[in-house]
């Protein structure tokens, strides 16, 4: 299974949260508007709300200076924006003070707004606080609001959110929407009061019906989310729509993630990013980090990496954690700008100073991999730590990931747990994924494979391509979930189409295999090479071996070479021993037995047990190395040991024979059972020797048959053959001639020599099928050319005798030949004959003797004749009568009444 580890974190939450609008403020413009009502009572205020400024201050200045509270107040305004005078802000806290002194509420709610931002004098909770609480005490909202809002914050108090929603339901009370606003966000919060949702949402309403755009983004937002209220998408736009309209940067950019989203209405990139634009006018940070991620993705627009890090720079230098952690990973990732772990480190660092839980987890990273700071696993899961004790789900993964892989902490399988479960809780799925994982093995929990299912599903779910992988392995393998090799497919699919490497390769193998769909040697070929592309060592091996066998594509022995080689490099064993094959044979070019060798090495080094018993037939068949039956059996053994099937089955071979080893049949009889077992196709083929010809076991032709039959069934061309003459000849089976034809024809199509050949005689012969000689000497001519004796005999005998064909002396000089050089003795017989006669070739009575006494060591009756015959006359040889009886005596014991006759005439006869 493949554990995931926790990636960089580029993207920002589809939707904003209430409480993440930071509008708690004690300065409030509706303030001054409050201010300048009360100021109205007197012609100087007319003049100020006509903007007559110079005029207001004509009327005012005097009237302040006899002590007018409101003259005094007027005067704080002007002076405070520059309005008629020079901007002075020390100024309009003189006057406001005065007018505070005398109870005018509203200079004293001006004269708080100041103490408390630092305006004209150094910040003061403490006087703010003061000033509020006299105005607020004499029933002033705005100082009743502002006055819950220190609570709130704690500033110049201790927080006290119980006494802020006090003060702002006095506020709220007397219709003053931002405290209607503010208590909405605290019933929705429950903070200070018991989470109520239904409450929150009236108390938005009320603010909201005054015009409030917050509050009607904040409605809008539980529409949306039908929290509080019933869901309706309708009404949700419609308020967000109005708090956008009213220029709420907040809301242009929810707006804007709505329509970049498609929910509750159709998505338009196009109307997202112009909302996003909108609230980038009024310098919204989370605007420009959402623009930024329009460009990084390409999403509405064309994809631009330094389009991208540009606007995510904007809201890093605003002090925006999110541009601040999203233009780090652009400078780690190389992403329109150069590549700078240095300044990627300087902006996670500067996300992390904000409590940034991002930042925390990227600087994390950052000193996990070594990247721009020495390689440090234990300051990176310090910084983890951080993060995953804020709730940040990516950090508690990747916590969980050092303390299951034991770096930089303690390995801890339990808290590995613990940190993962956390993770998924909150729907990480790598956490999801790996916790899949921990099922599935057993890892610090008891083994739960359904559980195990359950967790890759849900991360499977969310389109993790690891976690699909997975899951698809389960089912495929039918563990903690009922075998089903199509929904295998699916998730194979579904991750292939992610780019998962090792899912394209099991793909690819479905489709070359059959698993799930139909067999598709191309499609196979297709995943494989992706697969190999992305660099898996098994899709470059699977690749590798349709070039081999010719799969898909046309067979082209290089590039299977140069795809197991891509393999090898990567340390595939199977890869290694598939390369040392084809060196080997010299398949795509002469053979190299010494670079078999050595691949066959590196495969054996690492436990191939293959490539040990290739090894091994290397040193029988002496192939690059002397023959050593004694190295040929210690490979053998290493292989059978290890439980490899060819391993014991060649191993028992020399054990039957006695080569390299003590011969032990019975050794050898169990060496052929284990391999048989084990489903290797010529471990059931020698067993089946084994029990026809009684070695090492006693001899039983039904159990003989039973397993030449599962070697045949399983493609073995010499089962297929021997089975065939079993059927042919009717050894212990009923003689049945289609049969026979139908397994030499099996075995002929997989090059199988003597099969090729039987399947010439049944033509020859009429045997099943209707006597016919073209057909015959097709079929011979494929198997002589393949190098069997009989053909080639065969072939020597039908241009020799003109048997369908005119006679021609030198074709059969041709094919007699080469069947002798493989000590046909029939062969042997034939040349001899042909020298003797000259037939296509010049009489040569010596070279004709020459070939008979070969075929008379083989025991062929003629050949012991013809020569014997030689001997006696002295024809062309010099006479040897004892060496002529030896012959004859030969030939008389295999019942020749010739070589009996001629005895006689040697006087020699008992």
């Amino acid at each position: 299974m493949t554990i995931a580890s926790v990636s960089l974190v580029a993207t920002l939450a589809l939707l904003f949260s209430a409480s993440s609008y930071p509008e708690r403020t004690a300065v409030e413009p509706a303030a001054v508007a409050k201010s300048l009502d009360a100021a109205g009572k007197d012609e100087g205020a007319v003049l100020f709300n006509k903007e007559d400024y110079e005029g207001a201050r004509q009327l005012w200045e005097p009237l302040a200076a006899k002590g007018d509270a409101s003259a005094q107040y007027g005067m704080g305004l002007l002076y405070l924006d520059g309005l008629g005078v020079t901007k002075d802000e020390a100024a309009a806290a003189k006057f406001f003070r005065l007018a505070a002194e005398q109870g005018d509420t509203s200079a004293q709610v001006s004269l708080a707004v100041m103490h408390a931002n630092g305006t004209g004098m150094q910040q003061d909770y403490g006087q703010a606080l003061i000033w509020y609480r006299k105005a607020a005490e004499e029933g002033e909202e705005v100082a009743e609001n502002n006055l819950g809002v220190m609570y709130e914050l704690g500033q110049g108090v201790k927080v006290d959110p119980v006494t802020a929603v006090a003060w702002y339901r006095k506020s709220a009370n007397h219709g003053y929407s931002i405290a209607q606003w503010n208590m909405g966000t605290m019933y929705e919060a429950g903070n200070g009061v018991p989470l109520d949702l239904e409450a929150a949402a009236e108390w938005y309403r009320q603010a909201s019906d005054q015009g409030h755009s917050s509050a009607q983004l904040n409605l809008g937002l539980m529409y949306l989310d039908g929290r509080g209220v019933k869901q309706s998408n309708e009404n949700a736009l419609s308020l967000i729509r109005k708090s956008a309209d009213s220029d709420n940067k907040w809301a242009q950019t929810q707006l804007g993630a709505l329509y970049q989203s498609g929910s509750g209405l159709s998505k338009d990139l196009a109307a997202a990013l112009s909302w996003y634009q909108k609230a980038a006018a009024q310098d919204h940070t989370s605007a420009f980090v959402r623009i930024g991620l329009l460009y990084e993705h390409g999403l509405g627009v064309e994809k631009d990496y330094s389009q991208a890090a540009s606007w995510y720079r904007k809201a890093a230098e605003k002090g925006d954690e999110w541009g601040q952690n999203n233009i780090g990973v652009m400078y780690e990732l190389g992403r329109g700008v150069p590549r700078d772990y240095a300044l990627a480190m300087s902006w996670y660092q500067k996300a992390a100073e904000q409590s940034s839980v991002r930042g925390y987890y990227n600087v994390g990273t950052l000193y996990e991999a070594g990247n721009g700071v020495p390689k440090n696993a234990a300051t990176a899961a310090k910084w983890y730590q951080k993060s995953a004790e804020a709730g940040y789900l990516e950090g508690q993964a990747a916590l969980a990931t050092l303390y299951r892989d034991g770096l930089g902490v303690r390995q801890d399988d339990k808290l590995a747990f613990n940190w993962f479960q956390k993770a998924a809780e909150q729907g990480s799925e790598h956490a999801q994924n790996n916790l899949g994982y921990i099922y599935e093995n057993g890892n610090g929990v008891s083994q739960d494979l359904k559980r195990a299912v359950e967790y890759y599903q849900m991360a499977a779910d969310q389109d993790y391509a690891a976690a699909q992988y997975n899951l698809a392995l389960m089912y495929s393998e039918g563990t903690g979930v009922a075998k089903n090799l199509e929904t295998a497919v699916k998730w194979f699919s579904k991750a292939s189409e992610q780019d998962y490497a090792a899912a394209q390769n099991r793909l690819g193998l479905a489709y070359e295999l059959g698993g799930g769909v139909t067999v598709d040697y191309p499609i196979a070929v297709k995943w494989y090479q992706k697969a190999a592309d992305a660099g898996d060592a098994d899709g470059q091996y699977n690749l590798g071996t349709m070039y081999e066998t010719g799969k898909g594509v046309p067979q082209d022995f290089a590039k299977a070479k140069i795809w197991y080689q891509k393999a090898s490099d990567q340390g595939h064993t199977s890869a290694q021993n598939n390369l040392g094959l084809l060196y080997e044979k010299g398949a795509g070019s002469v053979p190299d037995p010494a670079k078999a060798m050595a691949f066959y090495r590196l495969a054996s080094d690492q436990g191939n047990t293959d490539a040990q018993a290739n090894i091994g037939l290397l040193y029988e068949n002496g192939e690059g190395v002397p023959v050593d039956t004694k190295a040929a059996a210690i490979w053998y053994k290493k292989a059978a040991d290890a439980g490899n099937a060819r391993g014991q089955v060649l191993l028992g071979s020399l054990y039957s024979t006695g080569d390299g080893v003590r011969q032990d049949q019975a050794l050898a009889f169990q060496l052929y059972q284990k391999s048989a077992n084990s489903g290797d196709r010529l471990g059931q083929f020698y067993l089946a020797l084994a029990y026809q010809s009684g070695e090492g076991v006693k001899q039983d032709h039904a159990r003989g048959l039973a397993w030449l039959t599962k070697a045949a069934d399983q493609g073995f061309s010499r089962a297929q053959n021997d089975l065939g003459v079993l059927y042919l000849r009717g050894e212990n089976v009923d003689v049945d001639y289609p049969k026979a034809m139908s397994l030499f024809k099996l075995a002929a199509d997989q090059g199988e020599a003597i099969a090729q050949y039987n399947v010439g005689v049944m033509h020859r012969d009429g045997l099943g099928v209707t006597a016919d000689k073209v057909v015959a000497q097709t079929w011979f001519i494929k198997a002589a050319e393949n190098g069997e004796d009989s053909a080639q005999e065969t072939l020597g005998e039908i241009h020799l005798l003109g048997l369908g064909v005119a006679k021609d002396y030198a074709r059969a000089l041709l094919w007699f030949k080469k069947s002798a050089d493989q000590n046909n003795s029939d062969a042997q017989f034939y040349l001899g004959h042909m020298y003797q006669e000259g037939l296509g070739v010049t009489k040569d009575g010596p070279q004709a003797a020459s070939y008979f006494e070969k075929a008379a060591a083989e025991n062929h009756l003629q050949a012991q004749i013809r020569l014997a015959r030689m001997y006696m006359l002295g024809e062309d040889i010099p006479q040897d009568k004892a060496a002529a009886e030896r012959l004859l005596r030969k030939a008389a014991d295999q019942g020749s009444i010739s070589a009996k006759v001629m005895l006689t005439t040697l006087g020699a006869a008992k």
